[in-house]
């Protein structure tokens, strides 16, 4: 006997329209699976970038701790690198040894230097060195010098550090030595031209023909490199006091100047044809001439005053090193970010954390806490530097936007679903934070700033 089957499909199969919608199911369910199975590689593959980032802060942190020297993070969208930074002390000469009454004086590591009409004084620690204040020198031939086989150069930047306590400028003795030298008292100037060419200037720390640090009659600073042909900096005037021991800076990595005394970053000027330019005012072309990627090397000596413009005044522990690129860091399918917020009130210009000596955050930089930022976003893309012209032309530093302003945030501000922005925040304590956020989220506080 026969059974009868119940299935609808009796013995025949599936028809050729099920079998089309089976595979398209199939399908579908795959297409979700490889999106679902990418969206998690690609979440996963941020994660790891940001964690990378994140360790390559807390290693220039760790570094400060161990060599016992600032280090710096320097980041820079424009090239989508991050660059670790280090300074490198070559040179440290304290003057314990003047008050043996020898010419030949080593710095802490040995290095020979000798004196030329130099005095023992009391220092900021213990001894110091007292230039030029001897009236038969007429402010000159009162120096330290080091030959040039002694000195290493640096491979980047120039780093150099000071305590300087300069005589008083407007007192009857440095008149009287002044009226034999330039055969005029008091000066008087009435305007900044005839100030720059006609005040006395006194070397600080110099190498001829690569680069000099002067004290100005004026109490400004200005540092240059070469002799100056290709341009200088300065600071404003009465940025150092008389009779006061004072610490001043000076640093330079390849791309940014900063002048500091006691701790404290000063304005510093392009002096550009009897004027003081600001720094975001001056023409590509000027600044890169006047400030090289590299510090000059040449076989020549480097003095602590000079012999033809004499320091007038003590000075104490002199450094001299260099800053140096310890390690780069760019991330793999993601860019660095400028801070939504801090970005455009610098004018896009690199993002920095500075580390001091003991591995905590460097107060002179940071009243808080310091941020770096990376996105996954494609669709983002760092702006340029920009000057503001309100500096150069006197105008407001901004304008209400028009439509087409706002049209191109608006597409400035486009991002995928899966669109992330890893926060990497340094703490005072110099401890390292990673915070992982959705794109949308950022610029929502950013709108709300």
């Amino acid at each position: 006997m026969v059974r009868e089957t119940t299935s609808p499909t009796g013995s025949k199969g599936f028809t050729l329209l099920e079998l089309l919608v089976v595979i398209l199911i199939i399908g579908m369910l795959m297409g979700i699976g490889v999106g679902v199975t990418v969206s998690l590689t690609r979440s996963q593959e941020f994660a790891a970038t940001a964690a990378s980032y994140r360790a390559f802060v807390v290693l220039a942190g760790a570094g400060a701790r161990l060599t016992h020297s600032p280090t710096a993070i320097k980041a820079v969208p424009q090239q989508n690198r991050a660059f670790y930074l280090r300074t490198v002390e070559t040179l440290f000469f304290r003057f314990e040894d003047l008050a043996s009454g020898r010419e030949t004086i080593y710095s802490a590591y040995g290095i020979p230097a000798t004196c030329h009409n130099v005095f023992p004084t009391a220092g900021v620690v213990g001894v110091g060195a007292e230039f030029g204040t001897n009236p038969q020198l007429k402010l000159a031939d009162s120096y330290i010098s080091v030959a040039p086989g002694h000195i290493k150069n640096p491979a980047q930047g120039l780093y150099l550090s000071v305590w300087l306590y300069p005589g008083d400028f407007r007192s009857g003795r440095f008149l009287s030595l002044r009226r034999e030298v330039t055969g005029e008292g008091l000066p008087r100037w009435h305007n900044f031209r005839q100030m720059q060419e006609n005040e006395l200037r006194f070397a600080v720390v110099c190498r001829r023909d690569c680069f000099f640090l002067y004290l100005t009659e004026s109490y400004a600073l200005e540092f240059g490199f070469y002799n100056g042909e290709n341009g200088y900096f300065r600071t404003r005037c009465n940025v150092i006091r008389p009779n006061v021991w004072q610490l001043v800076e000076v640093a330079y990595d390849g791309a940014k100047l900063d002048m500091r005394v006691d701790g404290i970053s000063l304005s510093v000027f392009y002096v550009d044809e009897g004027q003081l330019v600001p720094l975001d005012c001056v023409g590509k072309e000027k600044l890169r001439r006047a400030l090289p990627e590299r510090v000059p090397v040449l076989q020549e000596p480097l003095t602590i005053s000079a012999p033809a413009f004499s320091f007038y005044g003590a000075m104490d522990e002199v450094r001299v090193g260099g800053i140096v690129v310890e390690q780069s860091f760019s991330p793999p399918n993601a860019s660095l970010m400028h801070h939504p917020v801090i970005g455009p009130e610098t004018g896009y210009k690199p993002e920095w954390v500075h580390f001091g000596a003991d591995g905590r955050l460097d107060p002179r930089y940071h009243a808080t806490e310091a941020q770096l930022l990376l996105t996954n976003n494609p669709y983002y893309k760092p702006k340029k530097p920009v000057v503001f012209e309100a500096m150069r032309k006197g105008g407001v530093l901004s304008k209400p936007p028009d439509y087409e302003e706002f049209a191109r945030k608006k597409r400035e501000e486009r991002a995928t679903p899966q669109s992330k922005v890893a926060l990497v925040r340094v703490l005072p304590s110099g401890a390292v934070l990673l915070e992982v956020y959705k794109w949308d989220e950022v610029m929502a506080a950013e709108a709300e700033q």
